[in-house]
């Protein structure tokens, strides 16, 4: 992909996302039809897409009850994401850095459990992808890439094992902090090293 296509790329996502009313934004006519050829020939990445928590906040983590098909009055579902031609998201499976260090490990695994559970009650439409290799594959078959990124390390309780246990379900992106540092997790006072 060259670099006018990558930038095209992601000026149609900002028109496409901004909902903007001008007509230079509003996909009327022909000014956008090369972005959009861009957009189905190469697959754009949602860097990070917090939909796992949203639905552990209103449903409890019940996938099937939370409304991905018919569209819902949140960011995500999937006519929002085939009309913004998004390729792929990454599901984040974040957790507050806040929980008490004996429910990391739980909460961080039920977060992966809910991701791969939207994959997987919407099969037709989601496809696990764990290198570029397979969001290309998942992209070729029309299906939306998912892949799967940890927000805040917390959950790896310094253990090469616990990180390698995370990648085998499919993590494949973390950061090592969100809302708190590290500091302040290892210390438990909180606030002071900001």
């Amino acid at each position: 992909m060259t670099r006018l296509q990558k930038l095209l790329g992601v000026a149609v996502f900002l028109c496409l996302n901004a909902q903007a009313q001008d007509s230079h934004c509003s996909g009327e006519g022909e000014a956008l039809a090369p972005a959009h050829a861009v957009l189905q020939s190469s697959p754009l990445i949602d860097g990070h897409n917090d939909m796992p928590w949203l639905i552990r906040e209103v449903t409890g983590g019940a996938v099937a009850a939370f409304d991905l098909v018919g569209g819902n009055i949140y960011e995500t579902d999937i006519p929002k994401l085939r009309a913004g031609l998004v390729g792929g998201p990454f599901w984040s499976v974040w957790i507050p850095g806040e929980t008490a260090l004996v429910d990391y490990g739980r909460i961080q695994m039920e977060q992966i459990d809910i991701a791969r559970r939207i994959i997987s009650t919407h099969p037709d439409t989601f496809d696990l992808a764990l290198t570029a290799s397979d969001i290309g594959r998942v992209f070729e078959t029309g299906k939306i890439a998912s892949l799967l990124g940890m927000e805040g390390g917390y959950a790896l309780y310094n253990s090469l094992g616990v990180m390698r246990t995370y990648y085998d379900l499919g993590v494949r992106d973390m950061t090592l902090v969100h809302n708190v540092t590290l500091a302040e997790r290892n210390t438990g006072i909180h606030g002071h090293y900001r």
